[in-house]
């Protein structure tokens, strides 16, 4: 899938008019729509730059570092089709972002939480994600 379509997806819950300019995307938004769409290519290189060294995944069993992580997201994304979030809030303060939101991949659904620090050397990196599925009944 082109990377235009991907980035469309990212903000399928929104309508046309409530989507925010492309220059003014928060710092979370914009680093979203950087892992949805690595993520969605399979692009493990990218997805794994994407995080801090000891980046904490939270879900049903805690996750700590760069390389665990990976591990858990290379056998949830291979070939798994497109990441499509809903963003419900996204905020900055300093060198620290987060967006909360919805998700969905091929038939899972689910929340995430996902925190940015910018890093010493000024990139944006995952220092936490928390992700649940949607438990169904």
């Amino acid at each position: 899938m082109r990377t235009a379509a991907l980035l469309a997806l990212l903000f399928a819950g929104r309508s046309a008019a409530a989507q925010p300019a492309a220059d003014s995307f928060p710092v979370a938004d914009e680093r979203m729509m950087d892992f949805a769409v690595a993520w969605s290519t399979d692009d493990e290189a990218a997805v794994r730059g994407l995080m801090a060294g000891d980046v904490v995944l939270l879900g049903r069993e805690p996750l700590v570092g760069a390389d665990a992580v990976m591990g858990w997201a290379r056998q949830q994304m291979a070939g798994s089709g497109t990441l499509v979030l809903w963003p419900l809030h996204s905020e900055q303060h300093g060198d620290a972002a987060f967006q909360t939101g919805r998700w969905k991949l091929g038939a899972g659904t689910g929340v995430h939480t996902f925190q940015w620090q910018r890093q010493e050397d000024g990139v944006w990196r995952i220092t936490s994600l928390y992700i649940l599925d949607t438990v169904a009944g």
